[in-house]
């Protein structure tokens, strides 16, 4: 599959990466929020 990165953890860069991943694609999340991060693990 593929690999994306998403920058920012808002309300669409979360939804956006979350999909994504749900797909099976490989997904390197960044944000200024750590715990915005930390959600996405």
């Amino acid at each position: 599959m593929g690999q994306f990165a998403v920058i920012g953890l808002g309300n669409f860069g979360y939804y956006l990466g979350s999909y994504l991943y749900e797909k099976g694609h490989e997904v390197i999340a960044l944000d200024i929020s750590k715990s915005q991060v930390q959600k996405m693990k």
